[in-house]
């Protein structure tokens, strides 16, 4: 596999990583039972990450240093703890560190690893933040430890992903780790993923793009910012409760299916209004005032969305032209509701 052009690489112990936004189309619980999922990969978005490897003659020295805008100050994890999440509190930083390097932590004992977040978006958008941090340490120490040619190993991907969240299907760590590898980092595609060794108990990404022609892409509409931030380990563990679980897993499967035998902006606008029926039901749409009344006008000039993801905040996928939707948030007059994406650009 020849190194990703887009991954800079500055000196032997220096490299840039930069990795895109993904959003779930389709299959969003149903992928969690061995399904396929449609993901859309969205370059307007990525992430891009500076790593430095250097030998440390310090114990001292040993380990991460982590800098990123969001932070008033960069974050330092030892390497003995490297290998050790659950000694620093749940969600920390900290601990998000040792879950991103999870099968290097052994081979950072003599090493300072200095992280420099260059570029990234926010992760109100559900666009897959801590999965593209994932893609990037995985891919940039893949790189120090093993040679150029040498492709992220899907386990430690999966891993890393477990140890940050509890429980997830993997798809999104693999679709951006293929966006990578491929050098689909450019333009928007749309892809479909399937864990191919989940009957085995076992991580087996399948991850290849969808041909959905030019024309077709630009009519999938755009992304529409909700303000609400969801918590996607709550969302699982809330929805694993619903008394039809079975069925409304199956139901998201079917319309990956059905969009992977007809990839076309019609298809996909009647397969997301059945689906947003079901994450109503299920309790998946925000509730807020802004959404909802969003939502009502959008059924009234019978426009197709529904909720990305595992839903109840992040954006809602609308199958219409930003420039439409526009004039629906002004005359909604909802202040905390903008589009983030168009496929169409700024039309």
């Amino acid at each position: 596999m020849v190194h990703p052009k887009l991954n800079e690489v500055d000196s032997l112990r220096t490299i840039v990583v930069k990795v895109p936004a993904k959003a779930m189309l389709f299959g969003e619980y149903g992928v969690l039972r061995g399904g396929a999922a449609v993901t859309a990969i969205l370059p307007a978005h990525s992430f891009r990450v500076g790593f430095t490897l250097t030998d440390a003659h310090e114990t001292a020295d040993c380990g991460i240093e982590f800098e990123s805008a969001l932070f008033s100050e960069s974050v330092v994890v030892q390497a003995e703890l490297l290998g050790n999440p659950e000694c620093f509190p749940a969600n920390s930083d900290h601990r998000k560190l040792c879950c991103y390097v999870t099968g290097f932590a052994d081979r950072l004992k003599n090493k300072k690893l200095k992280v420099r977040v260059l570029e990234s978006y926010s992760p109100a958008l559900g666009f897959g933040s801590s999965s593209a941090l994932i893609v990037a340490f995985q891919r940039a120490l893949g790189y120090f430890f093993n040679t150029p040619e040498n492709d992220v190993t899907p386990q430690n991907l999966y891993r890393s992903l477990l140890n940050l969240q509890g429980k997830g299907s993997g798809y999104d760590v693999a679709a951006q780790s293929w966006a990578v590898a491929q050098d689909q980092t450019d333009s928007p595609r749309v892809t479909y993923f399937r864990n191919t060794g989940f009957a085995g108990g076992e991580f087996v990404p399948e991850v290849n793009q969808i041909p959905v022609s030019l024309s077709e892409l630009k009519k999938l509409g755009c992304f529409v910012r909700t303000g609400v931030l969801s918590d996607t380990t709550a969302i699982l563990k809330q929805t694993s409760q619903l008394q039809n679980l079975n069925e409304f897993c199956a139901l998201q499967s079917e319309c990956a299916s059905r969009f992977l035998s007809m990839p076309t902006a019609e298809n996909a606008a009647e397969l997301c209004r059945r689906s947003a029926v079901s994450a109503q039901q299920a309790g998946l749409l925000p509730e807020s005032a802004d959404v909802i009344d969003f939502v009502r006008a959008l059924e009234q000039e019978n426009i197709a969305w529904k909720t990305m993801g595992a839903g109840h905040g992040d954006c809602l996928w609308v199958v219409e032209s930003g420039r439409r939707i526009e004039e629906i948030l002004r005359r909604t007059d909802s202040k905390a509701l903008s589009i983030s994406f168009a496929f169409a650009g700024k039309d």
